[in-house]
């Protein structure tokens, strides 16, 4: 996913996200998005103060990345679940529509893609 985040997307969407990914209902893992500056995706809490935290399940995560699974039905049956200011989550749709199709064959984990530099 790094290598999708061009400068001209960075300038576009110009958040900070931090994603908590369950697993079995406790965090497995914690990534943050930073579409500032440069842009940049790494593992961790958000250095600076994220514009909205987006929590849900591992395998929701892969079929949100994978366009499977609608923001807004995750969001209002309790499968994403936002803080922080959750208009900027909407941003997210730019980004979310160059990773279409990213997964091939197997299904991986959230925690695995973003192992693996995905990061959805």
């Amino acid at each position: 996913m790094s290598k999708q985040l061009t400068p001209a997307l960075v300038s576009k969407i110009g958040v900070v996200y931090q994603w908590n990914i369950l697993k079995n209902g406790k965090q497995a893992a914690q990534w943050t998005t930073d579409l500032t500056g440069q842009g940049r995706i790494y593992a961790g809490p958000a250095q600076t103060k994220p514009g909205c935290t987006l929590v849900l399940d591992d395998e929701d995560l892969v079929s949100k990345a994978s366009g499977q699974l609608d923001s807004m039905k995750a969001f209002m049956g309790g499968k994403l679940k936002i803080t922080g200011n959750v208009m900027l989550a909407q941003k997210l749709k730019a980004l979310f529509e160059q990773s279409k199709g990213a997964t091939v064959g197997t299904r991986p984990t959230a925690v695995s893609l973003c192992h693996y530099d995905f990061c959805w």
